[in-house]
């Protein structure tokens, strides 16, 4: 993992300071902030407690690495949020609820609702990744949608369209820290989310 994230991404940004390229576009994760109970902005000091794990410790090290180059040329790092969409791996979070829901397996959920995310869809992501293309400065900018949902609210929503009753478990002793992105430079800078997810889980029908 770590050969890939960061021997691999340190090759490719020395290979385009040696071949003139003018920015770098780079995808780390909105993971990285770790949880808590407000909106995440790029600007925030990222202090997490505890293990981020290693697939995150490797983006944070990846943004460390690439924000050296912005001298050298302009980089773009993008954190986004709970990408989901039609044909996505199985294990990931939105496929893995919809399973849940469609087999009446109980969803887990911290407190009386479980955390909260503004998941964006693939499509909404990919527009956004494309107009980063277009900025002439160095930026972060973090990709999730609109909609600030539970996981209570998710799984009702999926019940809604799959005509099945979402069962839940609750973890009363469990923290309920949310995952939610400001996305306002999105907004500004790139493009708005334009995909409900209500109508998005028509595709995994």
């Amino acid at each position: 993992m770590f050969s890939v994230n960061l021997n691999a991404l340190a090759e490719c940004l020395d290979w385009s300071v040696q071949n003139g390229v003018k920015q770098f576009v780079y995808t780390s994760s909105g993971g990285i902030y770790g949880s808590g109970g407000n909106a995440f902005f790029e600007d925030d000091l990222l202090t997490v407690e505890g293990p981020l794990g290693y697939y995150l410790a490797s983006k944070r090290c990846g943004e460390l690495l690439v924000e050296n180059y912005s001298k050298l040329m302009n980089v773009i790092i993008l954190r986004p949020f709970f990408i989901y969409g039609k044909e996505q791996r199985a294990d990931m979070l939105i496929p893995r609820l919809i399973n849940k829901v469609r087999h009446h397996e109980p969803i887990n959920l911290s407190g009386e609702n479980g955390l909260k995310i503004n998941p964006i869809h693939v499509s909404d992501a990919v527009r956004a990744m494309k107009s980063c293309l277009d900025l002439e400065t160095s930026e972060k900018i973090n990709l999730a949608g609109e909609e600030i949902m539970s996981l209570r609210e998710i799984g009702n929503k999926i019940g809604q369209v799959l005509h099945k009753e979402p069962v839940f478990e609750l973890d009363e002793q469990t923290a309920n820290n949310d995952l939610i992105a400001d996305i306002t430079k999105m907004k500004t800078m790139l493009v708005k989310p334009e995909i409900i997810f209500k109508s998005a889980i028509e595709e995994f029908k």
